[in-house]
Formats: structure tokens, sequence, C-alpha cells
């Protein structure tokens, strides 16, 4: 529950001060709510700073406490949603281990943008986890590499930081318990590469979808890895989409590629999820050199940009001033929207006129 959550999404890590984003309305609407709802998210913060901090001292009383948190955090986002008539309000929390540090981003959709709520997850985690069939093959044997990797992480066994061999890895294998999967998941990538592909294409439990887009990750053609989990950016469960681009995003890193359509990625920055955002701006942070990427990021993504560099979430915000940065040669700070904005104002007039 909140101990992965909070683990997974606290992968990239960066320093800041605790304080809450929203993300999804206008700079004005924004001010708005803060000023509405800013007291009662930072009591929530709070709740869910102590609760990070104490998560492994006793888990009854650990599962508890969580408990009571996630309806305080429900009976808020209900409010919220009920008072302004919003579609929906989710309140997103992710604890930065290695800093001791939480931010929250409240994510609304209103109803001027009902195009936002194809991103949500339709079914229950907790149902489809449990009506799970549990089959001993190579993609069960990847859940079972990732629980037991994100143990390791918890108990601060292995960094985030250990070497990568393949294109992509979650935490590497260079842990004793971890070091058999790397045989195991290089030879499964090339002798079962038709159950990975079907797993992905065909499986309706989206658990089995998401340990199979890592397994891509041990192919060998980098080429072949963004050709195959491409189409699954637009997947319906948002941990699929966040290992696809994850993927994606980590073999940028490690190989070129001539062209690449960043549309999709630009797209999923309008999502209500966190997560969604920060592995998109992951792929775009590896491509933003290229100059046809640029246009295209000037032409269809510089609000959403200007939106992201407003937030304090730091796998959010740090990335798009990275971007920002890239494209522009320039630094004009990290907060500095207004300075931002008129450089791709300039950019964009630049691009139309050329």
């Amino acid at each position: 529950m909140i101990k992965k959550y909070l683990l997974i999404m606290g992968i990239m890590i960066s320093t800041g001060v605790n304080a809450a984003d929203i993300y999804g309305l206008s700079e004005q609407n924004t001010q708005e709510m803060m000023k509405k709802y800013g007291k009662e998210l930072s009591v929530l913060d709070a709740l869910f700073k102590k609760e990070t901090q104490t998560i492994d001292v006793d888990e009854t009383k650990s599962s508890q406490s969580q408990d009571q948190l996630q309806k305080k955090k429900q009976a808020l986002t209900n409010k919220i949603m009920k008072d302004n008539g919003f579609l929906s309000v989710d309140l997103q929390v992710i604890f930065y281990p290695d800093e001791n540090q939480l931010y929250s981003t409240l994510e609304i959709i209103d109803k001027q943008h009902p195009e936002r709520m194809r991103f949500l997850n339709t079914a229950s985690k907790n149902s489809a986890d449990e009506k799970r069939v549990h089959r001993p093959d190579l993609i069960e044997s990847t859940i079972a590499y990732e629980k037991l990797a994100f143990q390791l992480l918890m108990d601060k066994s292995i960094s985030t930081h250990a070497p990568c061999p393949v294109y992509h890895c979650i935490v590497g294998f260079e842990h004793p318990k971890l070091k058999p999967y790397l045989k195991q998941f290089n030879q499964g990538s090339v002798q079962e590469k038709d159950l990975i592909e079907k797993t992905l294409n065909e499986d309706v439990d989206s658990k089995r979808r998401a340990a199979a887009v890592f397994l891509v990750g041990h192919f060998h053609d980098p080429h072949e890895i963004i050709k195959i989990l491409s189409p699954h950016i637009s997947d319906k469960d948002n941990e699929v989409r966040n290992n696809v681009m994850r993927v994606i995003g980590s073999t940028l890193q490690k190989t070129s590629v001539s062209h690449l359509d960043v549309t999709p990625f630009l797209d999923a920055l309008d999502s209500p999820y966190i997560s969604d955002r920060n592995k998109a701006l992951y792929v775009l942070s590896s491509v933003a050199k290229s100059k046809d990427v640029q246009q295209q990021i000037l032409a269809k993504g510089s609000d959403r940009l200007l939106a992201l560099i407003r937030l304090k979430q730091p796998n959010n915000h740090d990335l798009a001033y990275f971007i920002l940065k890239e494209m522009s040669g320039q630094d004009f700070g990290p907060t500095n929207v207004e300075a931002w904005r008129h450089w791709l104002k300039n950019a964009l007039n630049q691009h139309v006129s050329s």
C-alpha cells in the first residue's frame, strides 16, 4: 500500500521544501484553490510526513494509521470535488527517502477538460490483485524480482544507483539475492519473446503487462524496444504506462534514434498522474537537444512545460526545468516562470515564422 507507493514514486530523488501543489487548473484558479484549501492540505501533508517516519515501527498500528490517513485524504478530495463540481480530484503523495522530504500534489480534472479522464484507471488495484492468477512463468518471476527489489530498497540494503547491464533496470542485480534474475531475464528475453509480447498485448492483468514491459528492457535491439513499447504509451493502466515510458527513456539514454515522434509523450503531460508526467518528461529530457524534438515541443508542449515548472514536486518540476535549459541553452532559474514564458513565446514565434 503506502509503503510500496512511496518507494516506487520516490525513485527520483531531489531536494526541496515541503509544500502542496495543484495541477490541472489555470494559474488564477490554482491560486484561488490554494487560498481555500491550503491550510487543510498542509495539515494532511504533515500527517503523511509523520506516517513515513513511523511506517515500519509497528506493522499493525502502521496499517491502522494508514487506513485512517487514507480516509482523511478521501474526505478532503471528495469535499473539494463536490464544492467545485470537478470531474476528478486526487491527492498524490510522494516521499523522497534519501532527502527525507515529502511532496503532495492535488490532481484536478475540471469540466472544461473532460478528455483528461481517459487517463484514469477504471479498475480497483486492490480487487485486481485479489483476483490475480499466479502462473509459474517468466512474467511472475519478474513480479517476484520487483517485490524483492523494493523490499531491499526499503531495508536500505541496495541503492537506486546500482549499475545496469541492460537497457533498463529497476535497481540492477548487484545484490546476491537479485543476481540470479539477470541470467534468467536475459535468457528469457530471447527464448520467451513470444510470451513477453503476448502478455504485453493481450493479458487482462495489468500487473503482468507492467512486468512484461520490464522484460522488453532486456532485448538486444534498442530500436526494437522502442517500436514494441511505443503503442503501449496509451495503455489504460497508469503503472503499465509508467513502465513503458521508463524503459523507453532509459533506452534513449543509452542509444540514439534518428527520429522520435514525441506527441504521445507530450500528450501524457496532461495526465492526472504524477508518474505519467514524470516518465514522459524523462523521455523528453533524453532527446531535448534534438532540433526536431524542440520544434515539436514548442508547437505542442509550451503551456504544459510552464505548468510543470510552476510545481514544487521535484520529479515533475526538475525535469521540466532541465528540458527548458536544454532547449534554450540558457538558465533563467528554476522558479522564474515569467522569464521562461517570455523565452518560449519568442522561440515559438521564431519557429512559426521560419
